[in-house]
């Protein structure tokens, strides 16, 4: 097995031989891994291994040049979090994601086999909030609004500590609903008088 490029990033780590080998061996299959599941599902991202790398010796604890964090949305499918010293990206393992359907002229939320008729509380500045809190400590918050014409939808993930990740979203027309969905949340949401008012533009921010 040709490990040369995982055993390079890995070499300046304190540890011993044996410690280093098993972990480029380990990167390597795990980076293998990743790609073949990233492919098979139209994903184009190149990902390296080595970059989730956590050796742990003793008490000394090693990172190498970046960190991926895994989350979930609610409706199961993966995003991988990744950052480093310069920059952070998200990779979503489904794009096609819908959570809202209309159905003889109303609006419903759609997870799973659940269906939730929201249409009293939609519309171009009000919306249907829905939570969901994982096992680990995590949340999915997802909001549902607009119009029948034009309905919409945005999901927010949260860490377990309570930290806001990233989100996706699916809006129709010209409603600012989600702007104030996501004010509302405390997360930016891109306008900038919301975003000043959370305190997102602020130099001391």
């Amino acid at each position: 097995m040709n490990i040369d490029r995982y055993t390079c990033a890995i070499e300046g780590i304190k540890a011993p031989d044996s410690l280093k080998k098993r972990t480029a061996e380990l990167l390597k299959a795990e980076n293998s891994r990743f790609v073949k599941n990233a492919s098979s599902r139209g994903i184009i991202k190149k990902t390296v291994a080595i970059a989730a790398a956590v050796v742990i010796v003793g008490a000394t604890t090693v990172f190498a040049e970046e960190i991926i964090r895994r989350f979930y949305c609610a409706d199961g499918s993966e995003i991988q979090y990744i950052e480093s010293e310069n920059e952070r990206s998200v990779t979503f393992e489904n794009i096609h994601a819908d959570y809202v359907k209309v159905i003889n002229g109303r609006v419903y939320f759609v997870l799973g086999d659940m269906q939730i008729d929201v249409t009293d509380e939609c519309g171009d500045t009000s919306y249907f909030r829905y939570e969901i809190k994982n096992a680990d400590g995590s949340r999915n918050v997802i909001f549902i609004g607009g119009t029948v014409e034009n309905p919409g939808w945005v999901e927010l993930i949260f860490d377990s500590e309570g930290k806001y990740v990233t989100n996706r979203m699916q809006i129709r027309g010209e409603d600012n609903w989600s702007d104030w969905a996501m004010y509302n949340e405390g997360v930016p949401c891109g306008d900038p008088v919301l975003d000043d008012l959370n305190g997102f533009l602020r130099e001391d921010q």
